[in-house]
């Protein structure tokens, strides 16, 4: 994950690791993609997932949509939430 300007993302939930080489499973099938901020099933993870015909879209066109989690034990990561901000699903216009 990189920022505006390039750059990889600190991760200071993670001793400050940059946000480089993070593991990641996709799902063709359901159309999943997890992305682990931290290690595979710890800490924050990314989802996104493809919808054909995205019920909360006027137009119901395709669209990708974010989502971001923690692990219920990991309850010291709720200090760093808010660096996720709030998530927009991206839609497909042709």
């Amino acid at each position: 994950m990189y920022s505006p300007d390039g750059k990889a993302i600190i991760r200071p939930y993670f001793n400050n690791e940059p946000s480089l080489g993070m593991p990641s499973q996709y799902d063709e099938y359901e159309g999943f993609l997890d992305i682990y901020l931290w290690e595979r099933d710890k800490g924050f993870e990314v989802n996104l997932i493809r919808e054909e015909d995205y019920m909360l879209d006027y137009f119901k066109r395709e669209s990708l949509i974010p989502a971001h989690c923690r692990r219920e034990e990991d309850e010291f990561l709720e200090q760093y939430f808010d660096l996720f901000g709030q998530l927009e699903h991206y839609t497909r216009i042709k």
